[in-house]
């Protein structure tokens, strides 16, 4: 049996030895040092002391290029770099090497590589002017797992590379990979916790995460604070609360929140929720989870202060609110559409009016309360809104408490988007039924006047051309015209202070008695029940009462003391419902007057006049004892038009 040589064995741990102090020196000193380039100076230092090499590089493969980048040269190396080239500066290590020759194949198999004659290895393709010439050359891999990240070149060992320094090499080449790796990997998360903390205390989210806190029972009842960022110390006002328990800052706060969490833990389910803050009197919206890489008990949570927006909604529940009491006291039909009239809303002063509930009076639904004859004129002042920018119709709406259709004026405005385009219509339906009753019977008024102005001068013209022709003095002549048209005049305010125009026959007598100062004359009786008189027929009827009383104060009961004068009227039913007003004026105790002058305008007045223009039945007789007449007018039935005021 082949037995070993001491010195070789002794050799060999001294090797061994030599790879474990300088893994323990890379471990040991990589902790303080501040970049890859001095992490590979170390290692570059330690590997040419365990193989003598006098000259040394570490690269790694840039996956983005697939070139080679240096990540650091040894101090020798840098001593016999003699290269004037301004890609390649003097201290720094170059990058950006294609890669290719002895070190090509190091990094393509993946193997060591020893090349002691470099001018003559296969894969030679010569050192750039100013490189130090090399007199042996080992390239060795570094790898991770399988896969080649770098490589570290050593050269110009006197005597060559043999197995020796290729075992410690290899020993020595994953340590160094790791302690690169580790660098990198922990730069890297160094820099991505920095990224973290500083969008962590950036966001405007609060965000925590606690832990629960379970009493002897298994029940949570407290929580404690792990951690917290700047938002959620704004949010809450509470400062930074890290590591305390919740009572300490919140003794009230709920409790409910506290099962909420534990539940989360233990479904193992994300919710979002929200809830108001007594103690602090503000909104949060709040984000639950169970913390990924936490313990047990622990939750993330994602703050949300909505306090602004919750009393946004509140001001605006309450303005609506404000609006719907408005809305709802108006005297008006309030209604929202859309383009060409289809309803989208109806207030509750449409259902109570017309009976139809809002749904079924929404799109075109409401044309079912609007007046058959209407409707279509509804419809076509839509089809006119958008060119006149405003609706504007009047129709009739069935008006269910009083069973018939009312007139109702309705306009609306649109309400447009920023870009002019209308979004919705905005309407009002006002009811104007008496309005328009008002106007249709001020307009026959003005024609009912115009017809009696009229009526009016053919009556004074008449009255004044018969009181000229009867004769006498122009004086004589008149003072009668002047009384005949004092009891036109009479007739016509009586008629005024009716809104009806009728006048009461009562009054009529009275006003005409009063004018000469018998009204309440004791030889005078007036008996009757009310009877209201055309305008017409009061004006002729009203100058017949005037001669009579003319006649009565000149020559008749009036005149006389010891006379009387009885003036009665009455209404006769006939049996077809005609009516039929008898009026009398009986004069009594009077001297002779067969011969009195009543024979001129009075008397044609009422035995001619009243028959033609009223259709009158006239009596008038001169008696022993005084006058006695009788005038008999047919009243013909009054009716009601549509505006409730009454026509002849």
């Amino acid at each position: 049996m082949h037995q070993e040589e001491p010195g070789s064995r002794v050799e060999a741990l001294e090797r061994k030895n030599a790879v474990l102090e300088g893994i323990n020196r890379i471990f040991r000193e990589m902790l303080a040092i501040r970049s890859d380039e001095a992490l590979g100076q170390l290692c570059l230092s330690i590997a040419e002391e365990v193989t003598g090499a006098t000259i040394s590089f570490m690269g790694a493969i840039n996956t983005a290029t697939d070139q080679l980048d240096d990540l650091a040269i040894s101090p020798g190396g840098w001593a016999a770099f003699s290269m004037n080239d301004p890609a390649f500066s003097h201290g720094v290590a170059p990058s950006g090497l294609k890669i290719h020759g002895i070190y090509g194949r190091v990094l393509r198999d993946g193997r060591t590589e020893i090349a002691n004659d470099p001018a003559s290895h296969r894969d030679r393709i010569g050192t750039p002017h100013g490189h130090p010439p090399l007199t042996s050359f080992m390239g060795v891999p570094l790898l991770v797992g399988t896969r080649v990240v770098g490589m570290i070149g050593l050269g110009n060992r006197p005597g060559g590379f043999g197995p020796e320094e290729r075992e410690v090499m290899e020993a020595l080449a994953p340590a160094m990979c790791q302690a690169l790796v580790s660098r990198r990997t922990g730069r890297a998360l160094a820099t991505s916790e920095s990224k973290l903390r500083r969008l962590f205390d950036t966001i405007d989210e609060g965000i925590a995460r606690i832990e629960l806190l379970y009493d002897a029972d298994g029940a949570a009842t407290a929580l404690r604070w792990l951690e917290v960022n700047r938002a959620f110390s704004q949010h809450t006002t509470l400062g930074d609360v890290t590591g305390q328990v919740v009572s300490e800052v919140m003794p009230h706060y709920p409790r409910a929140w506290i099962e909420r969490y534990a539940q989360i833990l233990r479904t193992g389910r994300a919710e979002r929720f929200e809830r108001h803050v007594p103690e602090l009197n503000r909104w949060f919206s709040i984000y639950a989870a169970p913390a990924a890489d936490g313990g047990a008990n622990e939750v993330a949570l994602v703050f949300t202060d909505i306090t602004g927006r919750k009393q946004a909604e509140a001001a605006l529940r309450e303005s609506r609110a404000r609006l719907e009491t408005l809305v709802a006291g108006i005297p008006h039909l309030v209604w929202r559409a859309e383009d060409h009239g289809a309803w989208t809303w109806a207030s509750p002063q449409w259902t109570a009016i017309t009976g139809q509930t809002e749904p079924d009076s929404l799109a075109f639904g409401w044309l079912d309360r609007i007046h058959p004859d209407d409707r279509e004129r509804a419809c076509e002042a839509w089809a006119q809104a958008d060119a006149r920018r405003a609706y504007r119709a009047d129709y009739r709406i069935w008006h269910v408490a009083d069973d018939r259709y009312r007139w109702f004026q309705t306009r609306a405005v649109p309400r447009r988007a920023e870009d002019g385009t209308i979004v919705e219509w905005l309407g009002t339906s006002t009811d104007v039924h008496e309005l328009r009753q008002l106007q249709d019977r001020q307009q026959l008024l003005v024609a009912e006047l115009q017809h009696r102005v009229r009526n009016m001068l053919s009556v004074v013209r008449s009255v004044f051309a018969r009181s000229i022709e009867m004769g006498g003095s122009p004086e004589e002549g008149a003072s009668h015209f002047k009384g005949r048209l004092d009891a036109l005049a009479r007739t016509q305010v009586i008629v005024t202070r009716s809104a009806s125009g009728r006048v009461d026959l009562e009054n009529l007598i009275r006003d005409e008695l009063l004018s000469v100062g018998a009204a309440n004359a004791p030889n005078v009786r007036l008996d009757g029940p009310d009877v209201a008189l055309p305008a017409s027929a009061a004006e002729s009827l009203g100058l017949a009462v005037h001669e009579l009383t003319t006649n009565a104060i000149k020559y008749g009961a009036l005149r006389c003391t010891a006379a009387t004068l009885s003036i009665g009227w009455n209404i006769l039913a006939a049996e077809d419902g005609e009516r039929t007003l008898v009026l009398t004026w009986v004069e009594d105790g009077v001297d002779d007057i067969t011969d009195a002058p009543m024979q001129g305008f009075g008397r044609e007045l009422i035995e001619d006049a009243l028959p033609y223009r009223l259709g009158a039945q006239t009596r008038l007789e001169f008696g022993p004892r005084g006058v006695r007449c009788t005038i008999a007018i047919t009243l013909h039935e009054e009716r009601e038009d549509a505006h409730g005021f009454e026509l002849r």
